[in-house]
């Protein structure tokens, strides 16, 4: 089933789901003018046929680290898919930091957070050095872009509701909501043992129920839920909902890479058109731009990237045109989807088996 054999009602929830994502089915049917038993029978089948998988998003600035870093590399195209896959698993692996890895045909993008730019340049001339002998890189070295989380907005961290908002001419007049924030500076984290170890399950498995979480670590149903309220409140945990690019029918996954000009800084107003209804991700600082936006087709790509472009040239804002790099959504491989928990163990000093819950 793909997104134009949803119904209405079906779209509808999708749509709120992702709007909302921390509310319950109690809630959200009230938002969305539906039935309780509507929204949970349709939240269920969504679920079941994996047209969003819900995670929960450790806010890691809040835990001692500096560096949003997007790392794109091109790979030598004489060098076969296949067999690089298994160069890079078996040679030079993916580091705890991390927490998501995408595989193209000829070049592959990750996103990380590390804790400081020592760790960050260690692993990446290894990483580099790898590349090389192995001959997976020719004269290109990977792109880094980092932004030191103090300094930079993050504006959107793979935020789909606008965009399922345009696709599926969701017209009905909803409640309005502030922008999610993510990574803002605050309250850094204070754990006790017990707190941690429910900190990790929940990433691990969100959509563990609070009794399996509870089995696990000793405590009760009541006291894992005061936790994870905790959390939630003090902002060192954030829902998302990412649904399967495939089954709504976004073929076309664009990256931007924008180095602004440093004697005409972009205004609030100019961050906001670059923002269109196709992005998903957008972080930013006063020189530099990385921006990710979903398409259904070449021709809604060509229109945005246009009107980004005349923008750019238009405002003076950017030194150079933005480096463009398209991926398929169908050849792409996910080979590490949001997995924050190594790294989030290792931090906060977990040293305890897998979470047993439901993934």
């Amino acid at each position: 089933m793909k997104s134009n054999s949803l119904t209405n009602k079906q779209k509808l929830v999708l749509y709120g789901l992702n709007k909302y994502p921390t509310v319950n089915n109690k809630e959200l049917s009230a938002l969305l003018k539906l039935s309780e038993s509507t929204v949970a029978t349709i939240r269920n089948r969504l679920l079941k046929e994996q047209y969003f998988y819900p995670l929960n998003i450790p806010m890691l600035n809040r835990f001692g680290c500096e560096l949003m870093c997007i790392v794109i590399t091109q790979y030598n195209s004489l060098f076969p898919y296949d067999k690089r896959k298994n160069a890079l698993q078996d040679s030079i692996g993916i580091s705890e930091e991390i927490f998501l890895s995408i595989e193209e045909r000829d070049y592959g993008v990750s996103f990380s957070i590390y804790k400081n730019y020592t760790d960050l340049i260690s692993y990446n001339e290894s990483r580099t050095e790898k590349l090389g002998k192995l001959g997976l890189v020719d004269e290109y070295y990977p792109e880094l872009i980092t932004f030191p989380l103090r300094t930079s907005k993050v504006r959107k961290f793979f935020d789909y509701w606008r965009l399922l908002e345009s696709s599926f001419s969701i017209n009905q007049n909803l409640k309005e909501i502030a922008e999610k924030e993510w990574f803002i500076q605050g309250e850094n984290f204070q754990m006790n043992e017990k707190e941690r170890k429910v900190f990790v399950a929940l990433i691990e498995s969100p959509r563990a129920t609070l009794q399996t979480i509870g089995d696990w670590v000793g405590l009760s149903r009541y006291t894992i839920s005061r936790m994870k309220k905790k959390f939630f409140d003090k902002g060192w945990l954030n829902k998302l909902l990412v649904p399967n690019l495939l089954k709504l029918n976004l073929n076309i996954l664009i990256i931007y890479i924008i180095k602004f000009n440093a004697k005409n800084i972009p205004k609030e107003e100019d961050i906001d058109f670059l923002d269109s209804k196709y992005s998903l991700f957008f972080v930013y600082s006063k020189l530099k731009a990385v921006i990710i936006s979903a398409y259904e087709n070449y021709n809604e790509y060509k229109e945005d990237m246009r009107q980004k472009v005349t923008f750019l040239k238009e405002t003076n804002i950017s030194i150079n045109m933005p480096l463009i790099k398209d991926i398929s959504v169908e050849r792409m491989e996910i080979v590490k989807g949001f997995i924050f928990g190594p790294f989030l163990r290792r931090i906060l000093d977990v040293k305890l088996p897998v979470f047993p819950g439901e993934n």
